[in-house]
């Protein structure tokens, strides 16, 4: 019996002094599990001699040996603590402090300066009649966004009307101007829907801000127009921003411009937003014949995705969408 617990003190001595290439859990394993040795002399006490005097020294041996393992346990952990722990554990972490999404944080900046220069807000809904998204725009029959191949109906059963997902916010126009006297000046942000292949630049919803000026002939100009998107670009994208004014078609617009802004890193010009002088068919739709020959407007749509990716250059399109939050908030 003396003879086994001196081998079993040896092996521990030995697992003791190489623990720094032995976790204490394959010593406890090694000495207590059920295939243990020790557990092994546990089931033959019963053939030794005087069966209480050895069951009592091997308990006794074991009740040391988890002792002494429980000890070996303390101070490994102690001693990983000191040699990889590089912070001072009384030291509070850092946190991830509340923030605004990307997209939420452009538009407030928008409506800011849109609402210094003395636009307020219209409110418009996402499911549209087609007469407010098309007909009311100038949008032909046969213009090709009225296609279920770009646009998203729905079947109103109870009502029996068809209704869309709206394609642009330019549906506040009509909104805007019908019972109002001019001048005017609204603006409307929100979801929009499109039935197009989800790629860099493009995804079937996205959003868009919407401003409308509807005033008298005198009022109203093409510089007048291009000085107020040139104010709120050098104000959202920084006074060094490159951009340029190229002529572009909108049926609810003449003459229509889109507006690209130059990505100095991936050196492209990029599409942010459309532009133009309001239709006179929109505002004959809006004032009758009568007021609508003195009358004139302009109004713009900003695409708020293009300039999270000028603003945020290393975040994807399909970044702001996911559901991977530290990634998504790390821009803003």
């Amino acid at each position: 019996m003396n003879t086994l617990l001196k081998s079993l003190n040896l092996q521990l001595k030995y697992f003791i002094n190489i623990t720094s290439s032995c976790s204490h859990t394959s010593i406890r394993s090694f000495f207590l599990s059920k295939s243990s040795y020790l557990n092994k002399q546990f089931s033959l006490v019963k053939f030794f001699f005087i069966k209480n005097f050895t069951g009592n020294k091997l308990n006794r041996f074991k009740g040391s040996l988890v002792h002494a393992i429980n000890l070996l346990s303390s101070s490994v952990k102690t001693l990983f603590l000191q040699e990889e722990v590089s912070f001072d554990p009384s030291v509070s972490v850092g946190s991830f402090y509340p923030t605004l999404h990307p997209i939420s944080k452009i538009i407030f900046s928008l409506v800011s300066f849109l609402k210094k220069l003395g636009f307020t807000f219209t409110f418009g809904y996402e499911l549209e009649t087609v007469t407010n998204c098309f007909s009311l725009l100038n949008m032909a029959p046969c213009h090709e966004a009225r296609s279920s191949k770009n646009t998203f109906y729905l079947q109103d059963k109870t009502k029996g009307e068809v209704t869309l997902l709206r394609t642009q916010t330019s549906t506040i126009q009509i909104k805007a101007m019908l019972g109002q006297k001019p001048p005017i000046r609204r603006m409307s942000f929100g979801r929009v829907f499109r039935n197009d292949n989800v790629d860099l630049t493009h995804n079937v919803n996205f959003y868009q801000l919407e401003g409308l000026y509807v005033d008298t002939l005198d009022n109203i100009s093409v510089v007048e127009l291009k000085n107020v998107l040139t104010s709120l670009l050098k104000n959202i994208l920084g006074r060094s921003v490159i951009f340029r004014f190229r002529n572009s078609y909108f049926p609810f617009t003449i003459p229509s411009f889109e507006v690209d802004v130059f990505d100095t890193k991936l050196n492209v010009w990029v599409e942010v937003l459309g532009c133009g002088l309001v239709h006179p068919k929109i505002i004959r739709n809006a004032f009758g014949e009568v007021s609508a020959p003195k009358l004139s407007g302009y109004a713009f749509g900003i695409g708020i995705e293009r300039l999270a990716m000028l603003l945020y250059p290393e975040t994807g399109l399909k970044t702001f969408y996911n559901n991977n939050y530290r990634s998504c908030f790390k821009a803003a």
